[in-house]
């Protein structure tokens, strides 16, 4: 395995790794929340807001990133990596890695941008609810 495929594995790995705790983090905070009073439970809602409009901030200029990697990749046509393959042109080839890096790079941060959304709405709900059954 090369240098850059263990890099972007790694990467890969750890930013997936902190959308799986964020979704592990939501899930203790649902199981928890009986246990929680009001003001600890708005407290962390107010946390998850802060966090989440951080992250949708990127988000929404990651998401407009994403589509044009998605465009570029649909215009790479198999034939024409088949093609660079056998005339050895490692600059093409090696372009299309670096992009298709980027694409997954960014698909995994949008994944990351959906948990933080998750666990504000998860916060938000719990919250709805405590409200609903405090009246």
């Amino acid at each position: 395995m090369s240098n850059k495929m263990k890099d972007l594995y790694v990467s890969l790995q750890d930013r997936l790794d902190a959308a799986g705790n964020h979704l592990k983090k939501a899930t203790a905070e649902m199981q928890s929340v009986s246990k929680e009073t009001e003001a600890e439970l708005r407290s962390k809602l107010s946390a998850a807001k802060a966090k989440a409009a951080e992250m949708k901030a990127d988000a929404k200029a990651t998401k407009a990133k994403l589509q044009e990697l998605a465009e570029a990749k649909t215009a790479e046509v198999e034939e024409q990596v088949t093609e660079w393959k056998a005339k050895r042109q490692t600059d093409k080839l090696e372009k299309r890695a670096e992009r298709a890096e980027e694409y997954a790079e960014t698909c995994v941060a949008v994944a990351l941008a959906s948990a933080a959304e998750a666990e504000e709405a998860i916060l938000e709900a719990l919250a709805a609810r405590m409200d609903a059954d405090n009246a």
